[in-house]
Formats: structure tokens, C-alpha cells, sequence
């Protein structure tokens, strides 16, 4: 990923300031190899709907209920067992590299049966992309716009998790390594640098 990202975007492309800690792209990526080298299944969710029938022909880890047709607009729930992968935005550019989206975050929309050429994608009532009928028929993966609820919702959990991360790092750069404090806060006497 290092030397492809070097290639195709030079200096852009920078995992890191220092050659040592990764930045939040560095992150991604190595987070990217760790979570493939485990065996993680790229597959997030996959909903199938017959357009035409106004019927759900399959789903895969999600499940989809208040199916309704009418006067051209298809609408339905969908509740998926988990998040996608979030990728941060300064990361987003870069993540063809892996082909991020497609291995760690394939969450496919097939809708076939559809008459006019394209349709307007809407996600919790906000506009995501006008999709043509024949990207429907063929599945659109979810996960390439940043600008679904679902990836909103991800890059929160990523934020929350980030922000304790920084705590913690804090709490060991001020009592533990400084030899001030154990790891539950009680002094650490006899303790040297």
C-alpha cells in the first residue's frame, strides 16, 4: 500500500510525519492489513429488491421490513447487524489503493425491475446520489458515499473512540511514564524513569 500510494500520488501521500507514528491514514491502512490478515469478511450487508414487484427477493446480514411502492418511489427499512469500516476523510482519497470499499465494506443495493433510467437515492429522508437503473439492477455498494447515515454514524463511533484513545495517551504521558502513577492513579513509589 506504501510504495502503490508513493507511486500514484507522490509526497501526497504521507502515512506519516515522523517515519515512526502513523497519521490517521497510516491508521486506516494498517488497521486495513491487520483486519484482512485476520480473515475479515468484506461483506457488510447485501438487500435484494425486486422493483417491479415491490418484493425483497434476499437480504444478508440485515433485514429490511416496511417495503412500499407507490406512484414511482420505493421505500423500505433496513436495520444491518454492523457499521462500515470508517474511514476517515483525509483517508478516503487514497482508499483505491486497497480497494477499501469493496473488501471491508461491501454493503449492496440491488433493485431490479426499474423503468425509468435513474432514480434519486435517498437515506433517513437526505438525498445520497441519483443512481442509474442498470447500476441498481447490477448493486451499488452503499459504502462509496460518505454521505449515508450509516457512515456518519461509523465515523462518530471512530471520533468517540479516538478521543479516549487521546485520553489515555495523556493519562500514561503524565503518571505512568513519568513514574507518578500505577495504572489505576495510586502513586508509584520505588518507581524510577
Amino acid at each position: 500500500t506504501l510504495g502503490l500510494g508513493r507511486v500514484v500520488a507522490g509526497d501526497a501521500f504521507a502515512l506519516s510525519r515522523d517515519g515512526v507514528h502513523p497519521q490517521q491514514e497510516g491508521q486506516t491502512f494498517i488497521a486495513y492489513h491487520l483486519l484482512r490478515g485476520l480473515g475479515t469478511d468484506g461483506r457488510l450487508a447485501e438487500t435484494v429488491i425486486n422493483g417491479a414487484a415491490g418484493t425483497v427477493t434476499q437480504t444478508g446480514r440485515c433485514t429490511v421490513s416496511n417495503l412500499s411502492l407507490a406512484d414511482g418511489a420505493l421505500t423500505f427499512t433496513r436495520t444491518c447487524e454492523s457499521l462500515p469500516y470508517p474511514t476517515p476523510e483525509v483517508a478516503r482519497p487514497f482508499r483505491f489503493l486497497v480497494q477499501l470499499d469493496d473488501t471491508l465494506n461491501d454493503d449492496r443495493l440491488v433493485v431490479t425491475g426499474l423503468t425509468a433510467p435513474s432514480y434519486a437515492l435517498a437515506i433517513d429522508g437526505q438525498p445520497v446520489a441519483e443512481v442509474a437503473a442498470a447500476a441498481l439492477a447490477e448493486g451499488i455498494n452503499l459504502s462509496q458515499y460518505a454521505g449515508t447515515p450509516m457512515y456518519r454514524q461509523a465515523m462518530e463511533v471512530l471520533d468517540a473512540v479516538r478521543a479516549k484513545d487521546l485520553l489515555d495517551c495523556g493519562f500514561w504521558r503524565t503518571y505512568i511514564t513519568t513514574g507518578k502513577a500505577d495504572g489505576a492513579g495510586a502513586p508509584a513509589a520505588g518507581l524510577d524513569e
